[in-house]
């Protein structure tokens, strides 16, 4: 399940990369999957965080995203990317030209719930119930901040002390 939850974080930091740079009018942008399929990328993520620490992560990673995405101008959202989607061997399963929106139509309609299935079904064999999760943003958005991910664009309650 972990290592799950760490490649849907850094692919989202991938993709909020990528968002950015469409948003600011890129017009050469690469979405490389080859970091979020690192086996010793994801080894260190898991090494320095709790699975609660994890989903957090993932919390977070998405509202990074969901803002850069309400960035893109509308015409922005059909700019052809080039997406280098890898395996866990590192080799690459895909590696083409994409349609933005298309792109992320397909991380939001298959890729996610492909994941959320599969987090599901690890939750239910392992018996796992789902764990009250603290709030640490003025959002009111649970997650956890990660040193080599950006900080939450929200802010942390711990601002304030």
């Amino acid at each position: 399940m972990s290592w799950t939850l760490c490649h849907i974080a850094l692919y989202d930091q991938i993709l909020v990369a990528a968002a950015r740079e469409i948003a600011c009018g890129g017009t050469s942008v690469v979405v490389e999957s080859g970091p979020e399929m690192c086996p010793d990328v994801i080894g260190a993520l898991i090494a320095q965080r709790t699975p609660k620490d994890l989903v957090d992560l993932v919390d977070c990673t998405a509202l990074n995203l969901l803002s850069a995405l309400e960035s893109i101008p509308d015409e922005r959202a059909d700019t052809a990317v080039r997406v280098r989607l890898a395996t866990r061997t590192g080799a690459y399963a895909f590696d083409d030209w994409l349609i933005w929106r298309d792109l992320i139509a397909e991380r939001a309609n298959e890729q996610l719930s492909r994941h959320a299935r599969f987090i599901s079904l690890l939750a239910e064999l392992a018996g796992a119930e789902e764990a009250d999760r603290p709030t640490n943003c003025r959002a009111g958005h649970a997650h956890a901040q990660v040193r080599f991910l950006e900080p939450c664009p929200h802010g942390s309650d711990d601002d304030d002390a």
